[in-house]
């Protein structure tokens, strides 16, 4: 029986790399071709800065907090690089748990 390429943690990578993706499409993040980490949280980032508004009465704290921790989760998951997989996928899992309450928190009229 051949094994496809690629430990249990490098797919495990690419499947939280995957829902991230899925994720960020429900904030208008669409057509992601195979990005990184780091994109991922430059994106994630935006979302952030998007959903704290321009004005403080225009502000969601909980979606904007969670976006912000997804972000920061994101960043230290590039920041190995794949060096150490089980704490980048730990990484993008927070990032991803991150996005799931940053979705439960946003408000009706903001949902995509």
């Amino acid at each position: 029986m051949k094994r496809p390429g690629g430990t249990w943690w490098e797919h495990r990578r690419d499947r939280e790399l995957a829902a991230l993706v899925d994720e960020l499409a429900l904030w208008g993040h669409e057509d992601l071709d195979d990005p990184g980490a780091g994109e991922l949280a430059a994106l994630i980032r935006r979302s952030a800065r998007e959903a704290a508004g321009p004005h403080p009465a225009d502000a969601v704290p909980g979606t904007a907090a969670h976006l912000e921790l997804a972000a920061a989760a994101a960043r230290e998951a590039d920041a190995f690089r794949g060096s150490f997989l089980p704490q980048v996928v730990r990484n993008l899992t927070r990032a991803r748990n991150h996005l799931r309450h940053a979705r439960a928190t946003r408000p009706a009229d903001h949902q995509g």
